[in-house]
């Protein structure tokens, strides 16, 4: 058994505050301690290379894959990305699938802050369509909605400036002439749906609908 002075949580490197200093000290004074850890970190990297030659059974991993293939990752929300950008289903599951994709994110004036411009239907005319990445404590700034808008939480926690905490599945719908900041907050990039109709000013930067062809 391991020595009642060795705290076992160095194995695992969870160490409450001034246990790692203690455990380094007793670890450079005590042989015994030191060689049972040796032999543990020894056995722990045995275990873990003999179970990354384990494979999982042909079928197993051939249904993992075609799932994976199949369905985005936030798939859950693609009837209601159908619905707010008027697309059909499988266009929304593609906006969906794009979200994983880095290359599909523009950069934005805002430090943290991506966007991904897409397409939508007939009940987007005239409305800024896009989903929009925060990173972990990052914010987009107070801004004017020129017209309504409504946005969806599809990833991570956000906070608005009034307070209201939003999370995966919550809905936020704005008025014309209204004006709010949201934070993203840690530990996961916040990803939402927006659609604003008139567009966003931003004090003297504005983001303003495409023409459309």
């Amino acid at each position: 058994m391991m020595d009642a002075h060795l705290p076992r949580s160095i194995l695992w490197g969870v160490r409450p505050a001034g246990e790692g200093t203690e455990a380094a000290r007793h670890l450079r004074e005590c042989t015994e301690c030191a060689q049972k850890l040796r032999a543990a970190e020894a056995r722990i990297t045995e275990i873990v290379g003999l179970a990354a030659e384990a494979a999982p059974p042909p079928a197993l991993r051939e249904r993992v894959l075609t799932s994976a293939a199949r369905a985005p990752r936030l798939a859950r929300f693609t009837d209601v990305v159908a619905r707010i950008l008027d697309v059909s289903i499988d266009k929304a599951r593609e906006f969906l699938a794009a979200i994983d994709e880095p290359d599909q994110w523009q950069a934005t004036p805002f430090e943290g802050v991506t966007r991904m411009p897409v397409v939508g239907g007939p009940r987007t005319d005239g409305a800024v369509a896009h989903f929009v990445r925060i990173e972990p404590g990052k914010v987009v700034p107070m801004h004017e909605h020129l017209g309504p808008e409504v946005g969806i939480f599809l990833q991570g926690r956000g906070q608005g400036n009034d307070g209201r905490t939003f999370g995966p599945g919550d809905c936020d719908e704005c008025m014309g002439g209204t004006a709010h900041s949201v934070a993203s907050l840690p530990v996961v990039a916040s990803v939402m749906l927006v659609v604003a109709h008139g567009g966003v000013r931003f004090g003297d930067f504005e983001i303003l609908p495409p023409p459309r062809p």
